[in-house]
């Protein structure tokens, strides 16, 4: 888990968050109970989960100009990107990303909201990430998420291959607790 040297505004994330339609939440495509997401980027900018083909915005991005202002602040190359939402008392399992597609790709979350009973965890390492932070993970090594709290947790996650800023802020990153 490495935590990145930049902050954004996470009450203009909820604002873009709230401001959008409750039909663009859609399920998580592994159907984890209490997931939901809404995709922002995607094949084609289509209402679809795949990870092939040219990646483009969603009708649901386009409605976020904070979100894209942040998105060009970082300077990747996107692949699928959404909203992560999750329920309070609902998880992601453990597991680990390896389909093809993770070879490549680096994935980024943003908190938007969130509470202090979300914990991360990656590689055994357990972290509470705040709003507006910005966290990057090792994909290929398990990881899961838990909403012990009351309240709904909303991410923005990123995928990306990677370019921009984002070389020197991976270099300039914070491991979690018990990192040097």
């Amino acid at each position: 888990l490495l935590r990145l040297p930049i902050r954004f505004d996470a009450d203009a994330l909820a604002a873009e968050v709230a401001a959008l339609p409750r039909s663009a939440w859609v399920a998580h495509p592994d159907g984890f109970a209490g997931n939901d997401a809404v995709r922002l980027i995607s094949p084609g900018g289509q209402p679809i989960d795949g990870w092939q083909g040219a990646m483009a915005a969603t009708e649901h991005l386009t409605a976020c100009p904070y979100i894209m202002e942040l998105m060009a602040e970082l300077g990747g190359v996107w692949g699928r990107s959404r909203l992560m939402g999750l329920a309070p008392g609902a998880e992601v399992p453990a597991h680990i990303d390896s389909h093809y597609y993770w070879r490549t790709h680096l994935r980024i979350h943003i908190p938007v909201i969130t509470n202090t009973g979300v914990e991360f965890t990656c590689g055994g390492e357990t972290v509470h990430m705040a709003p507006g932070e910005c966290w990057v993970f090792d994909s290929f090594r398990k990881h899961e998420v838990h909403n012990r709290g009351s309240e709904h947790r909303v991410h923005r996650v990123l995928d990306t291959v990677g370019g921009g800023r984002l070389p020197e802020l991976v270099q300039a990153g914070q491991g979690g607790p018990g990192t040097p």
